[in-house]
């Protein structure tokens, strides 16, 4: 029995896809788990996790690892992907976007006895910043595809619902992205590593540099709280380099580069509150419930939360943080003056409580359960 998950990525930060392949691997599901990603010049071809899980990283052969990601050399590693897919023949394939939709469609017509699983990591034909040419083209694959899909994994309830009803089925699955739980200590990293006094309250934000993440609006928020309020922009992305030389400018802005995994949550637990900021720019990040939410709360730092539904929902209903406003810097701003007044006695009990509640091992028995009842493991 053979899984193959497939995603358009060097695997240097898939987080969730490595969760997901863990606990399947854990519960003995395949003999084989194989991750397909895109090659990288300084990441081996072949990468082997433990006995059952292996990346593999490839490119189209005629082109050089140096040249940027461009729509020829997509559509070339896609056809090879495909090739790669149909001669492994898995018994489950797991496609983690929508544009594998139509070689999952293809996989079922030449193997139709292989379970699709669609790995959603957000709404996928409502993402921020596509065109609406490219928006309406996903609409039409997913719809066609969805023929051939056996199960679907959201990322959030508000998700879920959107696909239950928009397909009508009940084949769907919640499964936040939670990390493993994890007893934290408290330390100092950030304020060694920068140099910051004890006097002074660490905001973090973290996660991709990028437009529709809010970072615009935290940074101007910052300029107007008082020194005692420090932002620390942990991550990378297109506009790491705009970031830092804004850092250059401001005596309470900080700039650290991502780091694996495995270290996030320790340096997160060196802060003293989290920013999780999403702009209300899609329906996606509407219905968004990022990562670095659960990892807050995992590091054990309350939050502060733009009014994006479902992540104000948590909020409210948990008592982990603060919910801005609105999504303005004006709204940020206020959030970080009302955290700096201080928050009541009981928010470290509501996070050990939330952290124990919401993390990756509340969430896998979900995914264990659907991917044993396709492939009639008992």
């Amino acid at each position: 029995m053979i899984n193959l998950h497939i995603y358009f990525s060097e695997m240097r930060h898939e987080s969730r896809i490595l969760k997901i392949t863990d606990s399947i691997a854990r519960a003995g599901l395949f003999d084989r788990i194989y991750i397909l990603g895109v090659a990288s010049s300084d990441l081996p071809a072949s990468q082997k996790l433990d006995k059952t899980r292996e990346i593999q990283r490839f490119d189209a052969p005629i082109l050089s690892l140096k040249n940027r990601v461009s729509a020829i050399r997509a559509a070339l590693w896609y056809l090879l992907a495909i090739y790669k897919v149909l001669r492994i023949h898995p018994s489950c394939l797991s496609v983690h976007s929508v544009s594998f939709l139509p070689m999952a469609m293809i996989v079922k017509l030449f193997q139709p006895s292989t379970k699709i699983i669609y790995e959603t990591h957000e709404l996928e034909t409502e993402t921020n910043n596509a065109s609406r040419v490219k928006r309406n083209l996903r609409r039409i694959i997913e719809r066609l595809g969805y023929f051939a899909i056996d199960h679907t994994f959201a990322v959030s309830p508000s998700i879920k619902n959107w696909y239950v009803k928009k397909y009508k089925t009940n084949r769907v699955s919640l499964t936040l992205n939670c990390p493993p739980f994890r007893k934290i200590n408290a330390n100092n990293y950030l304020r060694n590593h920068f140099g910051i006094s004890d006097e002074k309250k660490i905001f973090i934000y973290q996660g991709l540099f990028t437009s529709g993440r809010g970072i615009e609006q935290i940074v101007t928020a910052f300029t107007k709280l008082p020194e005692q309020a420090v932002l620390i922009l942990l991550g990378f992305g297109p506009d790491e380099r705009h970031w830092m030389n804004k850092a250059e400018l401001m005596s309470n802005l900080y700039v650290h580069p991502a780091v694996p995994s495995e270290d996030v949550l320790n340096i997160t637990a060196s802060a003293d509150c989290g920013i999780s900021f999403i702009q209300n720019t899609s329906l996606s990040y509407k219905f968004s419930m990022p990562n670095k939410l659960f990892e807050f709360i995992q590091a054990r730092i309350p939050v502060i939360v733009s009014p994006t539904l479902d992540q104000s929902d948590f909020v409210r209903e948990t008592g982990v943080g603060i919910i801005c406003n609105d999504f303005t810097a004006k709204g940020v701003e206020d959030a970080c003056r009302d955290f700096l007044s201080g928050l009541p006695s009981e928010i470290n009990s509501r996070l050990a409580k939330v952290a124990h509640d919401y993390c990756w091992e509340t969430q896998e028995t979900r995914v264990i359960d659907v991917y044993s009842n396709l492939i009639g493991h008992k």
